[in-house]
């Protein structure tokens, strides 16, 4: 298999896993827990499918996979620290306060 259509597969399987693993892991967990989690996950996928999905290839992939896991392991970091803030904790605004009924 060409190595595009092997980094669009091992691209596809690390964004669903991950996705997967942030809905479910990182909500009861801690942030250290979670970015651990997603570079085991990215490190076994790219190795592991890499050796099945690409033909001979002219590198090593124990390298590409431990440089590709410690990359998405510091963008996971950050991208859990926006979540944290933004998506799972709402701040009150005047489009989420609950309006008082009117008093007399």
């Amino acid at each position: 298999m060409k190595f595009i259509e092997a980094n669009l597969i091992l691209s596809a399987v690390i964004t669903v896993f991950g996705f997967v693993g942030d809905l479910l892991l990182y909500p009861r967990t801690s942030n250290k827990i979670a970015t651990s989690g997603d570079l085991v996950l990215t490190f076994l996928v790219v190795w592991l499918l890499g050796e099945w999905l690409i033909d001979n290839p002219d590198f090593s992939l124990l390298v590409a996979a431990f440089s590709t896991a410690l990359l998405m392991a510091a963008g996971e970091c950050f991208f859990h620290l926006y979540m944290r803030k933004r998506v799972w904790e709402q701040k009150e605004t005047s489009h989420t306060l609950k309006q008082e009924p009117n008093r007399k």
